[in-house]
């Protein structure tokens, strides 16, 4: 997290991400493989998020003004142009959105640190 925040004061603005290792298919709306997307250049984004806060107030309001809408904090600012470093995440720093996230964290959190 701490490297985040060095990024973000230093850039304006830093996610945490790390390289993804699945094949990408893009899917047809007939449920069928349409190409299989290249996985070179794209990394999965994680928090933390760091942004310094004029950047973002910045953003949202352009955002809010032009109809723009994002996924995340991030997005925002690459929407108005606005460059966003990239910090190495951690394989274990999950997203919790389901009930199998949150027994995949309880494992984690079980796990003894080395």
């Amino acid at each position: 997290m701490q490297e985040t925040l060095g990024c973000a004061a230093q850039h304006g603005a830093a996610v945490a991400a790390i390289p993804l290792r699945d094949t990408l298919k893009h899917i047809s709306e007939k449920g069928e493989v349409e190409a299989t997307v290249p996985r070179e250049n794209l990394w999965r984004t994680q928090t933390p998020q760091a942004f310094q806060r004029h950047l973002l107030m910045s953003a949202y309001r352009q955002a809010w003004e032009r109809g723009v809408y994002a996924t995340d904090d991030a997005g925002l600012l690459e929407s108005m142009g606005h460059p966003v470093k990239v910090v190495s995440g951690l394989e274990n720093n999950i997203k919790i959105t389901t009930p199998e996230d949150l027994i995949l964290s309880e494992g984690l959190l079980r796990t003894p640190r080395q």
